[in-house]
């Protein structure tokens, strides 16, 4: 299993989707052996393969909870516990399923100064005609886990029922933030009772679970206990204005529960203006972004390819603790509309399940920014009088008209989708775009054995190869695709018309980024050799627990600046640094998403470095591993001594300093041209001492050579890799090299170089 920190646990912030930006988090100070954090308590979570716990892991922790029907203890560190130690003790105990640190929860507080007219949204997702049709939803339950709900608010309290208070099961379930009380007046506060405002459904059932503090802070394990409260209560819909950019395993088996006993969860996107957080990045939840005063995307709003739909999010009026009323922004305030509509879409059709519920809502939204879905709107913004109108016989196949390449529907990686074939008459096409080149699953279900096949076609993005395959019955396929948009087609025919004249199906895929080219690395002794230092390195942690374990060699004394960045806050990067026989050094200064960076004392010798995700998880996304060395005489490119490790002049216009330590060293760069160029070489030396500069092609072939204190040589090269060698006859020779490009107009008289 993963090995965490060795310092007590950083909590992963949990932002609360709501009326504002997400303040950013400074990250503290590297200290040698105790990380500063924004932890709250020491606190883990356990899911055992058996129905009970062993006694020993009491010795060093304290039981906060266990829940036997799920196997799952809550555990916080009893004081000067080695974590470390605790750890490797227990990660690979064989009777645990999974353990992970649990997450903090925190409300983002940012002062609000606008405020525009009241309740404008409901105009905006034409719901007063909707309400013609049903407004009230007396017989369906909405749970709202949140900060609680101001129990006594005269627009709410004939709405509220029973809750529970997570926080403190003796306490009644009350708001005291304001922001569940926000959230709760948008789906449900009281209708045409000569007061305030009107919910989206006027008489509704609000359940209160209160899984956030009064600081607007709670934990991953109290919302996942949360929803499965809610589900366990009679709840229908589960409202989830609060979200993670990590993913956790424990709030994923919530969700699935959930799903299982036919629960809609919807949560909102969040407001980072990124990814989408979890839960709202599950396949199984209804996804809600924001759209501004103008129908625009909202540039905070999360987006992604698991966005479904989107809602007003700015100056939403609604009810605020106290009794009173204010106004607020955000993506929780955008989700309440949905989770609504849900209710009076259950009220009118008692019968719908939470996928159909879904689909309606996102078949029935007008488009924002392009027709159809985007990843920065989903299936455009709600319409309300639509989705209560909304034809039933559509949802066998409302991604209609699909039947070419180009009206294909948009098919989300890790989602699946319903459809209806018919024969001799029918092709449904779909898309899916992978960010990373990956294996994607495919699964066809059917409800029934087939006489005449389907054929599904996959049509991978830029190869001239597509895959066809006959299915009588419900089928897995695997596929290892390429980066960018793949094509999906679906055909049922038969020249006998012997085959049944409708066919519904349901397509699910299933995306993991493929492993890096330095696989299988997990193991110090399979450490992959950088044999260049100014090497950058691409990595990908394809699989659970998988670590990148790579080895360098130094050859001089001097300042190792070890680099690594990531391209999605889904990672959490950890590094380790040991020299060979050494004990380790642990980086981990940052937070998701974020670059990790240190400046290290090396002498000459072997040394290795571990790459790992904190969490542990598979993640959809790069990292990029790179070094700056610089040696004790202020030499920022070594080694560069041979072409294989010669430093990149990368650009039109690139100054660089080196030194020439003795008669046998050489520092080597290279240049890549993406055109044929003029370029310029200047050396220079401050000492008045000999520089000896030479020109090679890729084939190592020398171009030109110049001897002087002063360089400076002008050629015309087609495209492709040269070098460039520098060397001085006297030791400890200092020297500027300037290189320059410029666009090739034809117009020099100078010797043609390939």
């Amino acid at each position: 299993m993963m090995q965490y920190k060795n310092h007590i646990w950083r909590p992963i912030l949990l932002v609360i989707a709501l009326l504002f930006l997400l303040d950013m988090l400074v990250p503290k100070p590297y200290e040698p052996s105790i990380i500063q954090t924004h932890h709250k308590e020491n606190e883990w979570i356990i899911k055992w393969k058996k129905n009970d716990y062993p006694k020993e892991i009491l010795n060093d922790a304290m039981l906060l909870n266990w829940v036997p029907e799920l196997r799952v203890t809550k555990l916080r560190l009893k004081e000067n516990v080695n974590l470390s130690e605790w750890l490797k003790k227990w990660e690979n105990n064989p009777d645990i399923e999974y353990i992970h640190p649990n997450s903090i929860i925190r409300i983002s507080q940012v002062p609000n100064d606008l405020f525009f007219s009241k309740q404008t949204y409901l105009k905006k997702i034409h719901i007063t005609k909707a309400w013609d049709q049903v407004n009230s939803t007396s017989d369906i339950t909405i749970a709202i886990l949140d900060t609680g709900i101001d129990l006594e608010h005269p627009d709410l309290k004939a709405n509220v029922v029973d809750g529970i208070n997570l926080l403190d099961r003796n306490a009644k379930p009350q708001d005291d933030n304001g922001h569940g009380t926000n959230v709760a007046g948008i789906v449900a506060a009281v209708g045409n009772n000569s007061m305030g405002i009107a919910g989206i459904t006027w008489k509704a059932k609000l359940m209160p679970v209160k899984v956030l503090d009064k600081k607007g802070e709670g934990d991953s394990f109290l919302v996942g206990q949360g929803i499965r409260y809610a589900v366990d209560h009679g709840a229908k819909i589960i409202l989830l204005s609060l979200g993670e950019p990590v993913y956790t395993p424990f709030m994923k088996e919530a969700v699935d529960y959930a799903q299982s006993k036919n629960v809609l969860i919807v949560a909102a996107s969040g407001n980072e203006g990124d990814q989408l957080n979890y839960p709202a990045a599950f396949s199984n939840v209804l996804s809600v972004g924001a759209v501004n005063q103008n129908d625009q995307h909202a540039r905070y709003s999360n987006y992604g390819q698991q966005l479904d739909v989107v809602a007003p999010g700015d100056n939403i009026y609604t009810t605020e603790l106290g009794g009173g009323y204010t106004t607020n922004s955000g993506t929780s305030m955008a989700a309440p509309q949905v989770a609504g509509l849900a209710a009076l879409l259950y009220q009118k059709y008692p019968n719908l399940t939470p996928k159909e519920v879904e689909n309606i809502i996102k078949f029935s939204a007008d488009d924002v920014d392009q027709v159809g879905w985007d990843e920065k709107t989903g299936f455009g913004k709600i319409n309300a009088e639509r989705a209560i109108n909304f034809p039933l016989e559509k949802l066998k196949d409302g991604f209609e008209p699909n039947d070419t390449k180009v009206t294909a529907a948009v098919f989300p990686y890790n989602d699946s989708l319903h459809g209806e074939l018919t024969l001799n008459q029918d092709r449904d096409w779909y898309k899916i775009e992978l960010p990373y080149k990956g294996v994607v699953e495919f699964q066809l279900s059917l409800e029934q054995t087939l006489t005449t096949p389907i054929q599904l076609t996959v049509f991978p993005n830029e190869m001239n190869k597509d895959f066809v395959y006959k299915m009588k019955d419900s089928t897995k396929i695997s596929l290892n695709l390429p980066q960018g948009i793949s094509y999906i087609q679906l055909e049922y025919s038969d020249p006998n018309q012997k085959g049944m004249s409708r066919v519904e199906y349901s397509l699910a895929n299933r995306y993991r980024i493929n492993q890096d080219r330095f696989e299988n690395n997990d193991n110090l002794w399979e450490a992959s050799p950088i044999p260049n230092l100014n090497q950058i390195v691409k990595g990908t942690f394809h699989k659970e627990h998988d670590w990148d374990w790579y080895q360098i060699e130094v050859n001089q004394s001097g300042e190792l600046t070890v680099n690594v960045s990531v391209d999605t806050n889904r990672l959490d990067p950890v590094i380790w640094f040991q020299a060979k026989g050494k004990k380790k050094l642990e980086i981990d200064e940052k937070g998701s998403g974020e670059k990790e960076e240190k400046t290290i004392s090396v002498t000459p010798g072997i040394y290795y470095i571990r790459l790992a995700d904190y969490n542990g998880y598979e993640v959809i996304g790069e990292y990029l591993l790179y070094f700056q060395f610089t040696t004790s005489d202020g030499d920022t490119h070594e080694p560069n001594d041979l072409p294989k490790e010669a430093s990149p002049l990368a650009g039109s216009y690139v100054i660089t300093k080196g030194i020439i330590f003795d008669e046998k060293d050489q520092d080597w760069f290279q240049i890549d041209l993406h055109q044929t160029a003029m370029i310029e070489v200047k050396g220079t030396n401050g000492q008045n001492q000999k520089l000896k500069v030479v020109l090679y092609n890729q084939q190592l072939d020398a171009i030109w050579e110049n001897s002087g204190t002063t360089i400076n040589q002008i050629s015309r090269l087609t495209k492709g890799s040269y070098y460039i060698r520098v060397e001085a006859p006297n030791p400890l020779t200092s020297y500027q090299l300037i290189f320059i490009q410029h666009i090739d107009s034809g117009n020099v008289n100078r010797t043609s170089y390939q």
